[in-house]
């Protein structure tokens, strides 16, 4: 698997996972929405840094 599927199947794993939070109703701290928001955005910038754009 390439660099950028790697990436790819954390970004999906990491939104699965805040979306299946909050889908269970659990309460969550403003920090640990921020927390999860700031992975998928890192996550988001090396895939388009492995892409090249």
């Amino acid at each position: 698997m390439d660099k950028e599927s790697e990436l790819n199947v954390k970004l999906a794993a990491e939104r699965e996972e805040l979306t299946r939070m909050l889908a269970a109703g659990k309460s969550l701290t403003d920090k640990e929405v921020y927390d999860k928001s700031c992975q998928v955005d890192k996550l988001i910038v090396k895939v388009m840094q492995t892409r090249g754009t």
